[in-house]
């Protein structure tokens, strides 16, 4: 049976030394058929030449390597860039500090595979840094998800019929993702294995942004939850 292929869709800035790490867990993969398409939203380190340099050491492996730069404009409008330029069946958004498992894919894609009903499937992750923690996340419950976030970012989503992300959230943009996938009709699948790690850091936009609360109203204002 031929394998489904997986775009694997990373959207950087300035974050070299991460890019590199995430991009030796994706050779480790148990599953190859795999393309990685790393968006630079305008970098000045040295990304396009660490991905360069990956694609050269890794040049006789089935997957595939793209890289593209573009004038910095934010994350979201970076990783709809990648989708635009997607070609899987599949694809998945790993930040540029995430380090998946070898099998992190091959045991998401089998769930896909297996479950055409489903929209995208989430597994557990473990955080390392500012926060040492394993965050379990818990079985797919649609009341649960309007009141809050529980799904990792790196999740791998069907990109038949996979929203965009959209422009105006300023934190929790996969919260908004999954709401928007709930809306029409898109359900997730967990798999209780932590599959891959993610390093945060306090200096991190994330932190320093918008307050939780925020960012929150803002999804579900965005989302219709709440006027």
């Amino acid at each position: 049976m031929n394998k489904p292929l997986v775009s694997v869709i990373n959207a950087t800035y300035n974050q070299s030394n991460y890019v590199k790490q995430l991009l030796e867990s994706l050779a480790e993969q148990t599953y190859q058929n795999l393309e990685i398409i790393i968006v630079s939203d305008g970098s000045t380190d040295k990304t396009e030449k660490i991905v360069q340099n990956f694609a050269a050491k890794y040049r006789d492996r089935e997957f595939k390597v793209k890289f593209i730069e573009k004038p910095h404009t934010g994350v979201q409008e970076t990783r709809n860039k990648g989708l635009d330029e997607a070609m899987g069946k599949y694809i998945i958004f790993p930040d540029s500090d995430c380090v998946l498992h070898f099998d992190c894919i091959e045991k998401m894609v089998n769930v896909l595979e297996d479950r055409p009903n489903i929209a995208y499937v989430y597994a557990n992750m473990e955080n390392v840094g500012f926060y040492n923690s394993i965050l379990r996340c818990g079985i797919f419950d649609e009341a649960r998800l309007r009141k809050g976030n529980y799904i990792p970012v790196v999740t791998l989503m069907r990109r038949e019929g996979c929203p965009r992300w959209d422009l105006h959230i300023k934190r929790h943009q996969d919260y908004c993702l999954w709401l928007r996938w709930l809306n029409q009709g898109g359900y997730g699948q967990w798999i209780d294995e932590v599959l891959f790690r993610h390093y945060t850091r306090k200096d991190s936009l994330t932190f320093n942004s918008v307050s939780i609360k925020e960012a929150n109203e803002s999804v579900w204002r965005t989302v219709g939850i709440i006027k």
